[in-house]
């Protein structure tokens, strides 16, 4: 029983599991996912949960998402994906973030908001630097996808441009970052700011969190 696998593995250890899982013979092997691509390299069996029943499906995913379009459409998923796109013809993006305005003396959207200059970071008792001479400038233009292994240190680069992290007294290098600069940030796990409020109504957090019209969960970040 695999109950979403693929969660936090990066491209290389998907394949190596989808690989690992359809060569067992004598194993008997049930998953629950929401990667589509990975059901459709593993699968050979569907069983759609739906109303109370269980209905079986001797097909693949991809032949069961073209023999039952109206189930792909109810499925979570990804909106800006083309996967979807060929059954359900919804094409917009999952999530829209607000205009966040403009930024004081940044006239152009090429103009540096906010730059790494020889950045390295060990964190406090380890054995080996987790970024190295790191130089990263970001502008209001930049899209930027960050892509390695797990463990190369995507997540604590992150941290340290968002504030979760900061450099510390030994810090190699410079970050700098725009005076009026506000940050959005969908964490790996998003929902752990709530682990601490989980007896509050959804009106107490609001009230409480906002207190005064100021976020509490910027407070925490360090460096913002």
């Amino acid at each position: 029983l695999l109950d979403e696998p693929t969660n936090h593995l990066d491209v290389n250890a998907v394949a190596w599991l989808a690989q690992y899982l359809s060569a067992l013979k004598d194993t008997t092997i049930v998953i629950v996912s929401h990667d589509y691509k990975f059901l459709n390299d593993v699968v050979t069996d569907i069983i759609h949960f739906a109303d109370l029943s269980l209905t079986y499906f001797k097909a693949g995913w991809d032949e069961f998402a073209k023999a039952r379009p109206e189930v792909i459409k109810a499925l979570p998923k990804k909106k800006n994906t083309s996967y979807f796109a060929e059954f359900s013809g919804i094409t917009e993006a999952l999530i829209k973030f607000p205009d966040p305005g403009v930024l004081d003396g940044v006239k152009s959207r090429l103009k540096a908001i906010m730059k790494f200059t020889d950045v390295t970071f060990r964190y406090p008792g380890g054995e080996r630097d987790v970024l190295k001479n790191v130089n990263v400038k970001l502008s209001m233009a930049s899209r930027v996808a960050l892509l390695g292994a797990n463990g190369a240190g995507k997540t604590t680069l992150l941290k340290l441009f968002v504030g979760d992290l900061e450099q510390g007294s030994q810090k190699v290098g410079e970050i700098w970052k725009h005076h009026n600069l506000r940050v959005a940030y969908i964490a790996q796990h998003s929902m752990h700011h709530l682990e601490a409020n989980l007896s509050l109504n959804p009106i107490t957090y609001i009230q409480d969190r906002f207190f005064k019209g100021r976020d509490k969960e910027m407070s925490k970040m360090v460096t913002l």
